[in-house]
């Protein structure tokens, strides 16, 4: 049976946790460590939890709690573990912690791996968006990225504006609205 660890910086799993989020996430689609790490102690919109199975690390999710919605930051699964169901048993999970839609972001289609990871989050019931939507960068002089941002529980799908998605330019990347 999984079960969810808020984590915390002085939590026994951090390491494994930052471990999975350094090998999974190329440094331009994360934050640099000691961010994580000032922003897990600090910023009390943001979650991260550790998923466990029979006290053994499986993998982590981070959000962010947003009056009106949740947005997902990071998501990973042990490689090993891949393929075992895990997946989707936590986004199952998340989604049914909050009655709020539940928003994330994607590369865009054009890989086979962002396919099939877009076709994951669609079998949970998630919807890719038409949005014109650029991650902004993690750190200072780097670029942003295109993305993709998917919804579940679509009632906000058709609301996704920039000033929707203000919360996640000024708290997750810290920039302003252009």
């Amino acid at each position: 049976m999984l079960k969810f660890i808020r984590l915390t910086p002085d939590s026994p799993e951090y390491d494994d946790v930052i471990g999975l989020y350094v090998s999974a996430f190329p440094d331009d689609e994360r934050r640099p460590l000691d961010d994580f790490r000032t922003v897990l102690a600090e910023n009390p919109f943001f979650v991260a939890q550790v998923v466990s199975d029979g006290g053994s690390f499986v993998g982590f999710i981070t959000y962010w709690d947003f009056p009106s919605y949740r947005y997902v930051e990071h998501f990973a699964i042990a490689s090993s573990l891949r393929g075992h169901g895990y997946g989707g048993d936590v986004i199952e999970w998340l989604k049914s912690t909050t009655p709020l839609p539940v928003v994330l972001e994607v590369e865009p289609p054009t890989t086979s791996q962002a396919r099939r990871r877009i076709q994951f989050y669609e079998r949970h019931g998630f919807v890719l968006s038409d949005y014109a939507y650029e991650q902004p960068p993690y750190s200072p002089g780097a670029g942003s990225l295109p993305m993709r941002l998917m919804v579940a529980r679509g009632e906000v799908l058709g609301q996704l504006t920039a000033a929707t998605l203000e919360p996640i330019y000024h708290f997750v990347y810290r920039v302003a609205l252009k």
